[in-house]
């Protein structure tokens, strides 16, 4: 499932960057196209002039020419091209080019023009033209003869090789890099949508691990209830004091399922906290005293001594109720697991961010292999202690998710003779969400 969410998340994102990145290419393709069509337009239609005053001076296109004037129809400005003169019928009458084309090259552009006087672009010779026309007069004046010609059709051929091949250039650069860029932000994609599922990922795990491990919890107690009910149904003349010891056994049993019950509600709502909770200035010195006067009648049956070491005013803005539940689940645990005669040691100091609680007992300890894993719902690194100590492994999987949720950190040291729980909680001057 979340590997589909991760495909589908990803799909999204490629498409909607390859059509933006699409739009944006093809804008810049169009936006090039034009304006080089258009300048080339710009170039067809222009007008060059050659004036002679009166007194031998030579004018081309508003500029006087000093010394010898050659006209090489080869414009700088224009670029490559020619012009022709042609009558209604097609004939040329008068071929202006300074280009190695033959006359049939000519005829032909002449034919083109004649066919479509609107202008366009076409082929021939090996190189690409765009072309223009309009009417004009034409008039040969020798000694000899003059003649003279009304409507016939002017045309020019402009050679815009160079600018489709610039064209050509940009598409493919375009294509190219549109696809390089896919393969990067593909890339790139792929690693965010990974980063942005993997919370997503291991919460949908910790939820089926959560749901497994219940069920493998409340098999076992279920079973045995039901063994004991076997029991009682095959001695129905039995009376109710001799039955006793399953009946006793099956209200354990019972007790011990309605406290694994609780537990994973409790977990439950921890994970389902939001919203807004009471801030207030709580001191931590008469919380740990309150929770220690709670915790001393079972420490006492194991002849536990509680040592404090509390510095004066310790005090932070938080969630009372929700730290006691932290303090309260380590306490149990620190009872639990002592040593008869041992010791819990209670450190509470502040710090610039917050405040800093430490509770520490003595006993076996907990391996270095588990130290890490404590906080895993269901964990327990001595399961042979579970149902003696009424122990589910969900008390300090419950204890991180709520400080996690006032924003602090909790951690777990231990050796061979001591077990040290730390627990942060920051000033919190706003609401806790």
């Amino acid at each position: 499932m979340i590997i589909k969410l991760r495909n589908r998340l990803l799909a999204a994102i490629m498409a909607f960057v390859s059509i933006i990145m699409l739009a944006a290419f093809i804008s810049i393709y169009i936006v090039t196209y034009v304006r080089i069509y258009n300048e080339n337009t710009e170039k067809v239609n222009s007008v060059e002039t050659l004036e002679v005053t009166s007194d031998g001076q030579i004018i081309w296109n508003d500029q006087v020419m000093k010394d010898t004037f050659v006209i090489s129809r080869i414009s700088p400005v224009l670029g490559v091209y020619f012009n022709l003169i042609a009558d209604a019928s097609g004939k040329l009458l008068y071929i202006d080019s300074a280009l190695d084309l033959n006359m049939e090259d000519y005829k032909a552009a002449a034919s083109i023009a004649i066919k479509n006087p609107d202008g366009g672009i076409t082929e021939f010779g090996g190189r690409i033209w765009q072309y223009g026309t309009g009417s004009g007069m034409y008039q040969v004046d020798d000694n000899s003869n003059s003649t003279q010609s009304d409507g016939v059709m002017v045309i020019r051929f402009l050679d815009i090789t160079e600018s489709y091949q610039t064209l050509k250039t940009l598409l493919f650069t375009l294509i190219g890099l549109y696809f390089m860029l896919l393969i990067v932000f593909y890339i790139l994609a792929r690693y965010f949508a990974n980063r942005s599922i993997r919370p997503m990922g291991e919460a949908w795990e910790s939820q089926r691990q959560f749901i497994a491990d219940a069920s493998h919890e409340l098999k076992t107690p279920i079973s045995t209830l039901n063994a004991n009910l076997d029991i009682l149904y095959a001695s129905k003349e039995d009376t109710i004091k001799e039955q006793v010891k399953w009946l006793d056994n099956s209200k354990k049993v019972l007790s011990r399922m309605t406290a694994l019950i609780q537990s994973m509600l409790e977990l439950a709502k921890v994970d389902e906290l939001s919203g807004k909770h009471n801030i207030e200035n709580m001191f931590i010195n008469h919380l740990l005293d309150e929770v220690v006067d709670c915790y001393a009648p079972l420490a006492d049956k194991k002849n536990i001594v509680i040592v404090d070491d509390l510095d004066s005013d310790v005090h932070v803005f938080s969630n009372y109720s929700m730290v006691q539940q932290v303090v309260e689940i380590l306490m149990d645990n620190a009872v639990k697991y002592t040593n008869d005669d041992g010791e819990i040691r209670i450190t509470a100091y502040a710090e610039k961010s917050g405040a800093v609680m430490q509770i520490q007992n003595t006993g076996t300890g907990i391996s270095p292999a588990d130290i890490d894993k404590i906080f895993d719902r269901f964990y327990r690194g001595d399961k042979a202690r579970v149902y003696k100590e009424g122990n589910y492994g969900l008390g300090l999987s419950i204890a991180k998710s709520v400080v996690q949720k006032l924003g602090g950190e909790i951690s777990a040291e231990s050796n061979s003779e001591r077990t040290v729980f730390t627990m942060r909680i920051p000033n919190k001057k706003c609401t806790i969400n």
